[in-house]
């Protein structure tokens, strides 16, 4: 709805709502605390030690933060794609609408039916599936398809986005689930900054080649966990071989 307003008052209505979500935040009950009463405040240094010793941390954090170099800018792509198919502003309006309008529906499906899988593989799969997705959408031969297109991979983005989540609440150490959120978030986020500042420089290219290289960037991120766990399965292998020579019965 807010692509319907002139930009102004559409600025000034995102800042009301954000206001107001920062107020309903307020008022919701304290969640317990998954640290002691008195434990001191881990440092950066030891949260980033505690992520990098759990295999599905570790991974997951490295293909995020490299797709969110891609999915940073992908909005910001999205606006000069729309504005050169339609041949006017509103079309970049349309496409970004349409990738918030697949999101909240993912969302909204997701939350009343929550993913079963394994949450790992699970994001590592997503992953590649968006980069598909954002290969197709730079291939769109008209606005019509491309928002269809952007409407589907803001869906699967939203799924993959909860599945990274599952990630940092199903493995997190003890007493460090909320260091894990945040940090993770925040290098994340840091990342998506870095995207958006990238996607101004491939859009210099033209608005098909960016998406092309967003996408190669989201797939290379779903490739480099691939890997990093296949690597880390290997690693083991050895292990569990001698173990089981030296323990015939086993």
């Amino acid at each position: 709805m807010v692509m319907l307003l002139p930009p102004f008052a559409a600025v000034l209505v995102l800042g009301a709502v954000a206001l107001a979500a920062a107020g309903g935040a307020l008022v919701l009950p304290a969640a317990e605390a998954d640290s002691k009463p008195g434990r001191p405040r881990l440092t950066f240094r030891q949260v980033a030690a505690a992520i990098a010793r759990v295999g599905p941390l570790r991974r997951v954090l490295a293909a995020t933060t490299v797709a969110a170099l891609g999915t940073g800018g992908l909005l910001v792509v999205a606006v000069v794609f729309g504005a050169r198919l339609a041949g006017h502003p509103g079309g970049g309006a349309l496409l970004a609408g349409t990738f918030g309008v697949g999101s909240l529906a993912g969302s909204l499906v997701l939350a009343a039916r929550p993913l079963r899988t394994e949450p790992e593989i699970t994001t590592i799969a997503l992953l590649a599936v968006t980069g598909v997705s954002v290969v197709l959408c730079a291939l769109a031969p008209d606005l019509a398809a491309a928002a269809a297109l952007f409407a589907l991979t803001g869906a699967i983005f939203s799924a993959q986005f909860t599945a990274s989540l599952a990630v940092r609440s199903t493995y997190a150490p003890r007493g460090t689930r909320t260091h894990v959120y945040v940090t993770m978030a925040s290098l994340k986020v840091g990342c998506a900054s870095v995207g958006a500042a990238l996607a101004s420089v491939l859009l210099t290219l033209g608005p098909r080649p960016a998406l092309l290289a967003i996408a190669g960037l989201i797939a290379a991120g779903s490739i480099l966990a691939a890997s990093m766990r296949h690597a880390s399965r290997h690693r083991h292998a050895p292990a569990c071989i001698t173990t089981a020579l030296d323990n015939p019965r086993s």
